[in-house]
């Protein structure tokens, strides 16, 4: 299952995906004790030092204010009792408006570890935070279709369209996430 969550600035789409959490933690504590449960939180932002990094493993992208852009490995963590959910909402609460926010859960059948079923949920950072006032017109431009894009291709590869292929291969967005839930269908 694929859920995007999108909306403009104090729009409360932080607040929808807590909530979505915390809804889905009551089945999440049933199923942990049924199934092999695995976990990858990262976020991405347009940002050239991303740009740089679009051929690598997925990483996770956080911004400090005294070293600039940190990079992070990816981690995927097991979710083995109540605990991980709570840290599982934490980890989503410390995220900043500016990131797109992805949170990928795997369910696997504990007997031969195969992925039975997948939820990802992204979040899209808001459009004010990303399309800065002082950036030219152009630059506001280019960012918006680029979204925009991100999203069209997205139905299209869940449609099982092949066409533009390789834009959809060239976007820093779908490409990280292509590997997860998308490889099947692009062969």
């Amino acid at each position: 299952s694929l859920c995007f969550i999108v909306g403009g600035k104090y729009s409360g789409k932080n607040y929808l995906l807590r909530s979505l959490t915390d809804h889905i933690s009551l089945d999440l504590i049933k199923l942990i004790d049924e199934y092999d449960i695995t976990c990858k939180l990262l976020g991405i932002c347009y940002n050239r030092v991303a740009d740089l990094l679009h051929n690598y493993l997925p990483l996770r992208i956080w911004k400090d204010n005294l070293f600039g852009w940190q990079v992070y490995p990816l981690k995927e963590f097991k979710l083995s009792h109540s605990h991980d959910i709570d840290y599982l909402n934490y980890e989503m609460k410390k995220r900043r408006r500016y990131i797109h926010q992805l949170l990928l859960l795997n369910f696997r059948n504990r007997q031969d570890s195969k992925i039975i079923g997948s939820l990802l949920l992204v979040t899209i950072a808001s459009s004010q935070t990303i399309y800065s006032k002082t950036l030219c017109s152009y630059r506001k431009k280019f960012l918006i279709n680029s979204l925009n894009k991100t999203m069209l291709n997205f139905k299209r590869a869940l449609l099982n369209i092949k066409q533009n292929q390789s834009v959809f291969n060239n976007d820093l967005l779908t490409r990280i996430i292509q590997p997860y839930i998308l490889s099947k269908q692009l062969k």
